[in-house]
């Protein structure tokens, strides 16, 4: 990876992290000789936390990538990158789910033409990924599809915590639908106000909130089967995990949860989907423990009964010290890239490049002891000190197409000025660049200057590290803190002057 400075990291913990990069590297070599790895993201910049010009991962540097959102030079990571975004100029709601459809084939043309079959690290299996492979001789470094269906299944979520000797404390009141649901007086009387449905999908999609009969009525339109639960107050949060095969069963390594605001309208996030992460912000102790307990507990259950090993991620509630599990995701999220920062503070490339290692053959030997890295991760979640990292998600919240102003010329790193105004400071492609505590900030992922954002659209990521500038304060609102790059970033997004309705 592109290491820290030790100016970030203390001395014994940046060489930790070197001998375990160069370890980690030298084994993927081995593995990697006769394929050519090919990352399927929409962020073709993916990987950037941990590759770079000066990285000690090069093993893992893609032949090819294949998205939708074009990289910025700092944070490119593929020798060739195939993006939509670079043929359309053009960047929206829809493109970031089809962008593999729309590069068609020029996308199977570049898979062909490379020199050994592909490795493809993708977030997922699907029957278009897999078409992409089937014929080549390639791999996909991911879950198996059969397994991640049964995992994710939200209808069947509290029968497999159930499974795993989850206790009831950590499950949410909910029941399965598969045919006709009861009348939404009796779920009302029986789960409360507002009832959360959902159908199997990711991202907040398929995740409808009822209080009356027609949005009850709505949401049976959704398909089946359907989780109908209750609803939770509280924060909602992300945790990464990973497990590890260790020839006589497994060893499960849980990151740092973070603080996830939801519905927050000021950077055009809306129900049922989140703002961004912030790992900087303290839980209590009670409830962190009960978390990596449970999560080591699901971990061995799910490798002995699916051969479940690999990234995968909790998705849990809080209240106050009371934490509930309400999805489980066997698979890449969208929390992945920035994640990996909380195990780089810790000496550890981050968990994805040992998800990327199990999948591709590689034995990874190179992770600390699982007992004492989460016993550190309990410490660590309820009593934070140093940097910590976060990302805040910037949509087009404007019913109108908008294109970045000149005086955001890239991606990269600004200074947050007392004026709500960003001053460009200098190139950079990755999270820890970008120290918030001295007003710093990675704005990333943004659009070329020629590209037009339709309205929802993704315009960047804020990002950086922080020790108490927290950037969310509640669990659907922004800190002042996050106010102040909100109105900051957005002066920077003007409507399209040549676009006509």
């Amino acid at each position: 990876m592109k290491l820290m400075s030790t100016a970030l990291l203390p001395e014994n913990i940046y060489r930790q992290l070197s001998d375990r990069c160069a370890q980690a590297n030298a084994s993927l070599l081995e593995t990697l000789d006769s394929w050519s790895l090919v990352q399927v993201d929409r962020f073709t910049s993916s990987g950037r936390n941990y590759l770079g010009e000066e990285a000690t991962l090069w093993a893992l540097r893609p032949a090819l990538t294949l998205g939708c959102y074009e990289p910025w030079r700092e944070a490119t990571v593929a020798q060739k990158t195939l993006a939509l975004e670079t043929r359309l100029h053009v960047r929206g709601t829809h493109s970031k789910h089809a962008y593999l459809e729309q590069l068609g084939e020029d996308a199977r043309a570049a898979l062909a033409a490379l020199p050994h079959p592909p490795l493809v690290a993708a977030w997922y299996e699907t029957s278009e990924i897999r078409s992409l492979v089937d014929g080549l001789g390639g791999k996909l470094l991911t879950a198996k599809r059969e397994v991640r269906e049964i995992v994710e299944d939200k209808s069947r979520l509290n029968e497999l915590l159930a499974s795993a000797g989850i206790e009831a404390g950590l499950q949410i009141a909910s029941i399965r639908v598969e045919g006709r649901a009861p009348a939404f007086n009796e779920l009302a009387n029986r789960l409360g106000l507002p009832l959360v449905v959902q159908v199997n999908s990711s991202g907040g999609r398929g995740t409808l909130f009822v209080s009356n009969e027609q949005d009850f009525t709505d949401a049976l339109a959704l398909g089946r089967p359907l989780r109908i639960s209750e609803f939770v107050p509280g924060f909602s949060s992300n945790t990464t995990v990973l497990t590890i095969a260790n020839g006589k069963g497994c060893q499960v390594y849980v990151d740092q949860p973070s603080h996830k605001a939801m519905h927050v309208r000021e950077v055009g996030i809306g129900n049922a989907k989140g703002a961004g992460n912030d790992w900087s912000i303290p839980f209590e102790y009670e409830g962190v423990n009960a978390l990596v307990e449970s999560a080591v507990r699901l971990g061995e259950y799910l490798f002995e009964t699916y051969g479940l090993v690999g990234l995968w991620g909790i998705d849990t509630i809080w209240n106050g010290n009371q934490v509930v599990i309400n999805e489980i995701n066997c698979r890449n999220q969208g929390t992945t890239e920035v994640s990996g920062i909380n195990q780089i503070l810790r000496g550890v490339p981050p968990f994805v490049v040992s998800h990327l290692a199990l999948h591709a053959g590689t034995p990874v030997s190179w992770l600390p002891n699982p007992d004492q890295y989460n016993a550190q991760t309990i410490q660590g979640a309820s009593h934070p000190s140093g940097l910590r990292p976060f990302y805040l998600k910037i949509r087009n919240r404007m019913n109108l197409p908008v294109v970045t102003s000149p005086d955001l010329p890239s991606s990269g790193v600004y200074r947050l000025e007392a004026t709500e105004q960003l001053k460009w400071l200098h190139p950079a492609g990755c999270t820890y660049e970008a120290n918030f505590d001295e007003n710093e900030v990675l704005v990333a992922n943004l659009p070329g200057a020629a590209t037009l954002c339709l309205p929802g659209a993704e315009l960047c990521t804020l990002e950086g590290l922080t020790t108490n500038r927290s950037i969310f304060d509640g669990p659907y609102s922004l800190s002042p803190y996050g106010e102040m790059l909100t109105r900051a970033i957005y002066k920077h997004f003007i409507p399209d002057p040549d676009w006509r309705s």
